[in-house]
């Protein structure tokens, strides 16, 4: 899964405009997984650590990029929704970060495919680790869940 990230980080601000003023990049998309960063000055707080909800906005965010991609790249049209998550910070984050959602193994992928091609629902548990120095700071998980979207 090799895509543009200029091309992807475009598409996220105009379609989720949050990531404009957060000002998310693009920083790799490859088999390996999706990795986003943002710097510190637009997301900080009075502490001038990052605010939590950026992290946590930015983990969601490489989560739902990946899986994304991988809906572009199936037959069918699909929604994609976060139906649950959750956030466990470890360290400040004082510097510029990263989020790194890692692909998951082919077997997940094609249960997920199989579930939404069949049912009209899928559903994928993803993680995602939160960087900052190249330190992990916290650490995301979620559920989403694609709805195929037939005619």
């Amino acid at each position: 899964m090799n895509a543009d990230p200029k091309a992807i980080a475009r598409y996220l601000h105009q379609h989720i405009p949050l990531t404009a003023h957060m000002q998310v990049g693009v920083c790799a998309v490859d088999a390996t997984g999706v990795r986003l960063g943002a710097p510190l000055a637009p997301n900080i707080n009075h502490r001038q650590t990052a605010f939590g909800g950026s992290a946590a906005a930015l983990a969601t965010l490489s989560c739902w990029t990946l899986i994304h991609l991988y809906l572009a790249e199936q037959p069918f049209a699909s929604g994609l929704v976060v139906r649950r998550s959750q956030m466990d910070y470890e360290t400040p984050i004082n510097a510029d970060f990263e989020a790194f959602c890692p692909t998951p193994a082919a077997d997940i992928w094609a249960r997920f495919t199989r579930s939404l091609d069949q049912q009209g629902k899928g559903r994928i548990e993803l993680a995602a680790d939160v960087l900052c120095c190249k330190t992990r700071a916290a650490r995301f998980s979620g559920e989403f869940v694609a709805l195929r979207q037939d005619g």
